[in-house]
């Protein structure tokens, strides 16, 4: 015979269990609050609202269903949480907080940072609406990383993030990112494929040590627009990008890695706008990276650069800080040209017209003539 305190046991021991299944299954308001539970697996459509908080410690895996968080739910996450969205089959997420009331998913303690939401395999459905982040992410994952950005992201906060904050592999759709907020001192805000520059809005908001990180690319569209945030754009490689028009916000500054460039109108053509814009190396010395490369088919008669810097180029076979081939009479004027391994600039069976350019330091001097 059982005594009452075997009886008690069991009955403790049966109540987790029913707690863990319910969390998996649960529809609308038929969740208990659950404090440090393990890692759950949701494998079909659920909804959490805000009646009871939630505390996980393991991984929340998102798996051939949809899960929705409604508008006022807090989550508190353990060190080594994080949420995972279609890890092996497509899932979906649904954040579907507001800007007053925000789905809320925070570390357990003030000292931990968690290990962020990712979005790996997804299927249609997915959005993010009225969500703040707190102590998310950390050196090795960001705070949000997402595959192919295909869905809105509104009025989202990642605030004190471990690393970098979000983190876009691709963007595609032309997806639209409005109303952000990030906090990433220990990373870069925003990282990712070129694409991700069709994603970004005005209405984005940065406070970093780093920058906007553009890792590779090429782009294809018919209007390119750099706003200025505030931080530098930093680009780690030859981006190419091929649109009908570029334009650059004032004051936007842009950081170069070794061999890193921007190259402009290879394949469509292009009208190029650059005023008061600062070009250079990450690393500040001579040949820190390649330099701007302007091709043909931009537009000579549409286009212009004014009152830009150019500095510490001349990492490549060209040796220039700003490097054109075959275009007749691009306007360039009152902008500066320094600190290049080779040439101010590299004209490539090319000519400029402008006025009140100024060279400095350039290793090999201001301008070369070349077929």
């Amino acid at each position: 015979m059982c005594s009452k305190k075997d009886k008690a046991t069991r009955w403790s021991i049966y109540s987790v269990l029913l707690a863990a299944i319910s969390l998996v299954a649960c529809t609308n308001d038929d969740k208990d609050e659950f404090d440090n539970v393990p890692s759950l697996r949701i494998t079909r459509d659920t909804i959490w609202t805000a009646n009871k908080p939630i505390t996980i410690d393991g991984t929340l895996r998102i798996e051939g269903a949809t899960l929705t968080i409604l508008a006022g739910t807090n989550i508190r996450m353990g060190e080594n949480a994080s949420i995972l969205v279609g890890e092996t089959v497509p899932g979906a997420l649904n954040i579907n907080g507001s800007p007053d009331l925000p789905v809320r998913i925070i570390a357990k303690s003030r000292g931990s940072y968690w290990r962020g939401i990712h979005f790996l395999k997804t299927k249609p459905g997915n959005f993010i609406h009225g969500l703040e982040l707190r102590q998310a992410g950390n050196q090795e994952a960001p705070a949000i990383s997402i595959r192919d950005l295909n869905f809105a992201i509104t009025h989202l906060k990642l605030l004190e993030c471990g690393g970098n904050g979000l983190d876009i592999a691709k963007a595609s759709n032309l997806p639209l990112l409005s109303n952000i907020e990030i906090q990433a001192f220990n990373g870069n805000p925003i990282r990712g494929d070129a694409s991700l520059l069709l994603a970004l809005s005005l209405n984005i908001h940065l406070a970093t040590n780093g920058g906007i990180y553009l890792t590779s690319g090429t782009l294809n569209t018919p209007r390119c627009f750099f706003p200025n945030y505030g931080c530098p754009y930093i680009v780690r490689s030859e981006i190419a990008i091929d649109a009908n028009e570029v334009i650059f916000d004032e004051l936007t500054r842009f950081e170069f890695e070794k061999g890193a460039t921007f190259n402009f109108g290879q394949l469509n053509r292009t009208t190029l706008c650059i005023n008061k814009v600062t070009f250079s190396a990450r690393m500040p010395q001579k040949g820190g990276w390649r330099g701007l490369v302007i091709n043909d088919r931009v537009d000579p008669y549409t286009s212009y650069i004014r009152n830009s810097i150019f500095e510490f180029g001349g990492g490549s076979n060209e040796k220039g800080n700003l490097i054109v081939y075959n275009l007749k009479g691009l306007e360039v004027s009152h902008s500066f040209f320094r600190y290049s391994a080779g040439f101010g600039v590299v004209l490539y069976n090319s000519t400029l017209r402008g006025q009140n350019n100024l060279y400095e330091e350039n290793s090999n001097g201001s301008i070369k003539n070349a077929q």
